[in-house]
Parts: structure tokens; sequence; C-alpha cells
């Protein structure tokens, strides 16, 4: 995937004050009808286009596999009736619905 980045050089604030003070004479410039209006502007937009720092970032992703954590507990408790076997049907049961899901590891 390819994006423009921008990281400009000044904060937003600054960036503002620059982009003002730029405009301004710009607009006199143009309220005046003097020659070189147009190349002022576009002068200052190029400039202010620079301080933004602008950059094309490529990124490659490959997707990874969710990793699901499945912990069971065989404590002493576990030896109490029929425990155990309900444990291993649980385990079984959790582990059968994980592999029907898609990019699950266990």
């Amino acid at each position: 995937m390819t994006s423009l980045v921008w990281n400009p050089f000044l904060s937003e604030p600054w960036l503002i004050v620059a982009g003002v003070l730029l405009v301004l004479p710009v607009v006199l410039t143009v309220i005046a009808r003097q020659k070189g209006g147009l190349f002022r502007f576009f002068g200052s937009l190029a400039f202010l286009v620079a301080l933004g720092n602008p950059s094309i970032q490529t990124e490659n992703r490959q997707p990874l596999k969710d990793i699901v954590a499945l912990v069971v507990d065989h404590s002493g408790s576990d030896t109490i009736g029929n425990r155990a076997e309900q444990t291993e049907k649980a385990v079984t049961e959790v582990k059968r619905r994980l592999a029907n899901l898609e990019n699950i590891e266990v």
C-alpha cells in the first residue's frame, strides 16, 4: 500500500502562522493589481508544501494468524467426580470450534 505521509518541520500553529504571513503579501499584491501575484502565490504554496515535508510511504504487510491460548486447569479439584472427563470434553469441543475458524492458531 502506497500513501502520502506528512511529517511537518513545524508544529501546526507555526504552520498556520507561516501560511498567514505568506498569503498576506499575495493578497495585498492582488488587491493592488501589481504584477507577479500569481508567481508569489505559487511560490508561497510551494514553500508551505515544503514545510509540510511530504513523503511517499510504501508498506508491505502480511496478515498474521491470531493466537488463542487454551488454558486448562488440572489442579486437585479436577479429580473430584467426573470433572476430568468434563474438562477433556470441553477442551475437545473448544479445539473443534477453533479449528473451524480461519487464521487461528491454538
